[in-house]
């Protein structure tokens, strides 16, 4: 009986030993097929991006900053200039139909920040107040030289308050589209908020590295949640601008520069100035934050508020069929209110 035993224990291990290597090469295998799936992935993408540069180059005008190349585009004609400033993550591309609408009346300028759209990454770190700057460089370099309706959106309307309070004769109105606030993007859990932001761009930018994103909404067009404002062609401009790696690098780069070396005092309701008799229109999004962001609502109600009450000339209006992105999703809703503001200035009236 013992060398019977012995005899099975051996079969035994012989046995186990060979579903192992069986194992083993199964896994080398599912390895070696990934490891091949991403690097044709990461190769498509570099291909992609170097044709896409061809097949989309930028409609305006390149400027050096002396930071990276910027890209800004004018149309329209008449006095004053409307300058949109985008939120964080919207390449100009993506306001296409504002700009559309308010060409019909005015003269206006879309441009990118750093890294975003046809601009370049930034060579130095940047934060709103080099960001507000570095906007002055590039429309003095476009031969743009005011008065301005500025329009700023989340983000950009906090550089666009920047831009003001830097050159504040060079103003004339401006128009603020559910904005950031000082007195509460600065909240020690709003900035946490950044942070997430930033590890889901991070993750966003090592899914587009291997051209997942791009398959993804190649099966799926509606991946893709573009404003329906949008032609054809500008979504594929967008798709060949939003979705490689360094869109989503930039972005999160933007979110954690952004805030960095504001003055202390001007983390604090009303520290970016108050407007005077400046006319000023803020629209607010109707539709309220939802998921992780719900806690902000109520806070971010009172920021508008706050907003609307920088200008003795002002008006609060409620996009109620609107979320965030209102400058996107609402393009009449916001040439409307521009054109309110344009009026005023022109006519050299109060705005109410």
């Amino acid at each position: 009986m013992g060398a019977i035993e012995k005899n099975n224990g051996k079969r035994y291990s012989q046995g186990l030993g060979k579903a192992f290597r069986w194992l083993g090469f199964a896994a080398l295998a599912l390895f070696g097929l990934l490891a091949v799936g991403l690097l044709t992935g990461f190769t498509a993408e570099k291909w992609i991006e170097l044709r896409d540069k061809r097949l989309y180059p930028p409609p305006g005008r390149m400027t050096e900053t002396g930071n990276g190349r910027r890209h800004m585009f004018c149309e329209g004609r008449g006095a004053p200039t409307v300058v949109q400033i985008t939120g964080n993550g919207i390449p100009a591309v993506l306001i296409r139909p504002l700009q559309d609408r308010v060409a019909k009346y005015s003269h206006v300028c879309i441009y990118d920040r750093a890294g975003l759209g046809w601009s370049e990454p930034a060579i130095r770190p940047i934060n709103i107040a080099g960001q507000a700057d570095e906007l002055h460089k590039i429309l003095a370099a476009n031969g743009e030289r005011g008065p301005f309706i500025m329009t700023g959106h989340s983000y950009g309307g906090l550089i666009a308050r920047q831009y003001l309070k830097d050159n504040p004769h060079t103003v004339a109105g401006i128009v603020l589209v559910d904005s950031g606030e000082e007195g509460e993007v600065f909240q020690a859990k709003a900035l946490k908020g950044v942070a997430a932001a930033v590890s889901q761009s991070e993750r966003s930018e090592r899914l587009a590295r291997f051209g997942l994103l791009r398959a993804l909404v190649a099966i799926d067009p509606s991946a893709a949640s573009y404003s329906p404002h949008l032609t054809d062609a500008e979504r594929r401009e967008a798709n060949a601008l939003i979705l490689r790696p360094s869109f989503y690098h930039c972005v999160a780069v933007e979110l954690t520069q952004g805030y960095d070396n504001t003055p202390p005092a001007m983390q604090k309701a009303g520290g970016f100035g108050t407007l005077g008799t400046l006319p000023l229109v803020v629209i607010r999004h109707g539709q309220p934050f939802a998921g992780s962001d719900a806690w902000r609502e109520e806070g971010w109600q009172k920021a508008q508020v706050r907003l609307a009450a920088l200008s003795s000339d002002s008006r609060l209006m409620t996009a109620a069929r609107d979320g965030h992105n209102i400058i996107v999703d609402n393009p009449d809703l916001v040439s409307s209110a521009i054109h309110d503001v344009v009026t005023a200035v022109r006519e050299r009236r109060k705005l109410n």
